[in-house]
């Protein structure tokens, strides 16, 4: 099994806030969107250093933001080959709570599973170039709006 730590995630109740406050703490801002889930009009942005990627995504529900755009995922990986990763896990006995489906925010596939504390890990499968580290990265989804 190939994973690795994609990013991290962090519920923004005021973006601008939240990027000023990344970017005094040296992460820069790599970019900012706007995409609908749910019927609403949500932002999202990535602020990063060499070794870290943190995603910045407003709550879902402003009165109970812990269980925001996170929503209990402290972090997502990357699986390189996802459909044998998920395979994996199944003979390891992990519970897939999610099986692949299209991203919020990305073209790509994401799954969910769950640690023994309930805590969801986010699997990401990522076409080659789409990722937000990526300096020329663009949305690749027509909902998903650059704000950057």
């Amino acid at each position: 099994m190939d994973l690795r730590i994609d990013h991290v995630h962090a519920v923004a109740m005021d973006m601008d806030a939240s990027i000023e406050l990344d970017a005094s703490l040296g992460f820069g801002l790599l970019c900012r969107f706007e995409f609908e889930f749910a019927g609403k009009r949500k932002q999202i942005a990535y602020a990063g250093s060499a070794e870290l990627v943190i995603e910045l995504a407003q709550p879902r529900d402003a009165t109970d933001p812990p269980g925001g755009g996170a929503r209990g995922r402290p972090f997502a990986m990357v699986a390189l080959d996802a459909d044998a990763t998920i395979a994996e896990l199944k003979t390891l006995g992990v519970e897939i709570t999610m099986y692949r489906r299209a991203s919020s925010s990305f073209t790509d596939r994401t799954t969910i599973t769950k640690d023994p504390s309930d805590l969801e890990i986010e699997l990401r499968e990522r076409s080659r170039g789409n990722v937000p580290a990526y300096p020329a990265w663009t949305p690749l989804r027509k909902d998903v709006v650059g704000m950057t």
